[in-house]
């Protein structure tokens, strides 16, 4: 029988009231090769980020925990950061000093990548307007921002992209198709 190196239980991920992560179970087994496939949008990313601690901020419920062999008995993971408890489960705190994260531009992106999903899976405008109780110029001003490149997007979710740069800034604009012109637009170089 071959032992899991690895083992999440229940693992829910929210970025305000978008749940990135709902209950995600599983476990992977040593010496296998394992894959892990989905969607654009499907939480692939927020995933291996909320396992391996690099998401700054992430909230368990209580039923929620990722197991390593080592922390099994405790039902705790500690990679790089420190379990706090509090109301409404338990907290990961970075170790290192945070980033300037701008909360509402992490939202907004959130909140674009699921209104992306959705519209990938046939809803059109108007409808993701009033599923979400918003104007559809408003939906069609924020779904420009889940086609950000990808690195721009994580130095936005890590706080460390131009100072600059916020969702004010982003709304009032054209956002580029292209990636190298987003990178020299937004002021990355």
């Amino acid at each position: 029988m071959t032992t899991a190196i690895l083992e999440v239980q229940d693992l829910r991920v929210s970025f305000g009231g978008i749940h990135a992560l709902d209950g995600a179970s599983f476990a992977i087994e040593g010496g296998k090769t394992t894959g892990l496939i989905g969607p654009n949008g499907a939480g692939k990313t927020t995933l291996f980020n909320a396992i391996s601690g690099f998401l700054l901020e992430i909230v368990l419920t209580e039923a929620g925990q990722a197991l390593l062999p080592e922390a099994a008995s405790t039902g705790s993971l500690r990679i790089a950061t420190v379990m706090k408890a509090g109301r409404g489960g338990r907290r990961l705190v970075p170790s290192a000093p945070a980033a300037r994260i701008d909360k509402s531009l992490v939202k907004a992106l959130a909140w674009a990548r699921d209104l992306r999903w959705r519209l990938e899976r046939g809803k059109s405008l108007n409808e993701l307007a009033r599923e979400d109780r918003c104007s559809r110029p408003y939906v069609s001003s924020l779904i420009r921002l889940a086609y950000l490149a990808p690195d721009v997007t994580r130095a936005i979710v890590n706080g460390s992209q131009p100072a600059q740069l916020t969702l004010a800034d982003l709304m009032s604009r054209d956002v580029p198709l292209d990636w190298a012109e987003q990178r020299r637009s937004f002021g990355f170089f």
